[in-house]
């Protein structure tokens, strides 16, 4: 009699991770860290700010900055 357990053969014991596409765009601008990020109801747009004083507005579907606010 073994002491060992009895193992599952077949099964994996890492599941199986999704595949991440690559980025649609790289939102190109800051010169320092990111503070927040928030995507708008619009569900076209997403508005940041980081520590260069600076508010952010970009476009998803084309990763141009439309709107810049700088403090």
């Amino acid at each position: 009699m073994s002491s060992e357990s009895p193992t599952k053969s077949g099964l994996d014991s890492t599941p199986a991770q999704p595949e991440i596409p690559p980025p649609k765009h790289i939102f190109e601008g800051r010169k320092d860290e990111m503070y927040s990020f928030v995507f708008l109801h619009d569900n076209v747009h997403v508005m940041s700010s980081s520590s260069d004083d600076t508010m952010r507005k970009w476009d998803c579907e084309t990763g141009l900055q439309p709107w810049k606010e700088e403090g």
